[in-house]
């Protein structure tokens, strides 16, 4: 049946930052609002036979605006008066995207299962970029709006085959297309920065089990699969590294395996663990502006931790009228990962006869962020259409870091991203 869906937000930021006076404390104000309507309608048959298929469209309709007003305030954290602007810009984008997609299943043998599926797809976007600011208040007279247009279009398939040794072990293969569009950056005026960026596409190849052993009581499901990443959208920085924008940055492949296990020991006990191991990597260079902080091929990706585990453990209480009470314990790991592709420096002088080979120059924005484990703990009564749970999360109180950031604006030691301290709560809930 169609599926439609509105959505409005606006989000604003307000950070601190450190320069020459008079602009030495910054107080940056960016209400971000985002409207956003999308529409889904599918066809499918039902048939007894060997055959079944499904049809449909979509499209979707992404307005959103930033308006960034950065100004210099006070050592009391005050704006001056009259304003001081360090930084003004306004920023209108819109994304429009619509596509026909269809999949059809065939019963080979009674054992034997044929899925293939395809989707064409066509999608435009439009940015209006206005600096009227520059950097540390230079007035921009009659700024001149920078307008990007970029529109896209193509196609994605899947096939998969899956083969039933028995009503409790399927074994299946598949290969699968998808992708992320394109879009623009932020102008900024004197920076070198590309106006937009391309859509990067990924084919997944995948070889899986999934299995239900002693009754439905275990179940164990695993995959290896082979990912080609080809021109993957990454983070890049300015000459000056003070601005951030998107880039193409060739292709990348990523290996892992996947490990899932849920086991019913007794009747009231619970226990499900998963693993996940992964060597994802550059295959070949990045092709940055001169930027000797650029990957080569074999540099690891940046924030791909290398191994996530987690292992549950949930008990219940079968209680009077319905209801029933539970304990249960997370505990979930995330394996280390760096935040930048290089330890040290290359030579980005494409004049150079060492081009593109590494230097013996330590790379300062460079951080390995550590591996971590939280504990999660969760004490709830539920009833058929209702529930009260008390919980604590981060039991240890770990500050596991999720990513660290050393550039012009958090010189270093720079700025350290964490996840959420310890935190105790209740939550009451009810279903309608």
């Amino acid at each position: 049946m169609p599926i439609t869906s509105a959505t409005w937000c606006s989000t604003s930021t307000a950070r601190h930052r450190r320069f020459p006076p008079p602009f030495e404390l910054l107080n940056a104000n960016q209400p971000q609002p985002l409207d956003m309507t999308s529409f889904e309608t599918r066809l499918s048959s039902d048939s007894d036979g060997p055959f079944n298929w499904t049809v449909g469209y979509f499209t979707s309709t992404r307005d959103a605006e930033l308006d960034s007003n950065i100004l210099a305030v006070a050592p009391d954290g005050y704006p001056f008066d009259p304003p001081m602007l360090f930084f003004q810009r306004d920023d209108e984008t819109s994304l429009e995207q619509q596509s026909l997609f269809g999949e059809v299943n065939y019963d080979i043998s009674q054992q034997l299962t044929l899925t293939l599926g395809a989707r064409v797809f066509d999608s435009e976007f439009k940015k209006t970029d206005t600096t009227r600011v520059d950097l540390f208040g230079v007035q921009i007279e009659n700024p001149v709006p920078v307008v990007s247009e970029f529109d896209e279009s193509g196609e994605i398939f899947k096939a998969h085959l899956g083969y039933d040794l028995n009503d409790d072990v399927l074994i299946y293969g598949q290969v699968s297309e998808g992708f992320r569009p394109g879009g623009a950056n932020q102008t900024v005026v004197g920076q070198p920065i590309p106006q937009g960026f391309e859509s990067d596409s990924v084919v997944n190849y995948e070889l899986g089990v999934r299995s239900s052993w002693l009754d439905g009581m275990l179940t164990l499901n695993g995959a290896v699969y082979h990912l080609v990443w080809d021109n993957i959208q990454v983070t890049e920085r300015s000459p000056d590294n003070l601005f951030g924008y998107l880039n193409n940055a060739g292709e990348a492949q990523v290996d892992g395996i996947e490990l899932e296990l849920s086991w019913l020991p007794t009747a009231n006990l619970e226990v499900a663990a998963t693993l996940n191991a992964v060597d994802a990597r550059l295959t070949e260079r990045q092709p940055a502006l001169n930027n000797d902080r650029a990957g080569l091929k074999g540099d690891d990706i940046p924030v791909v931790p290398d191994v996530t585990a987690s292992l549950g453990v949930q008990y219940t209480w079968p209680l009077r009228d319905g209801m029933a009470l539970f304990a249960r314990g997370d505990v979930n790991y995330t394996g280390s990962s760096n935040n930048t592709f290089r330890d040290f420096l290359i030579d980005p002088n494409p004049d150079s006869p060492t081009f593109g080979q590494e230097t013996d120059t330590p790379n300062d924005r460079y951080a390995e962020m550590d591996a971590y484990a939280v504990t999660n703990l969760r004490l709830g009564l539920e009833a058929d259409s209702w529930g009260v749970d008390l919980y604590i999360n981060n039991l240890s109180d770990k500050r596991g870091e999720t990513y660290h950031f050393v550039d012009n604006f958090r010189p270093a030691p720079g700025e350290t991203y964490v996840i959420r301290p310890r935190t105790a709560g209740l939550s009451v809930y009810k279903t309608f």
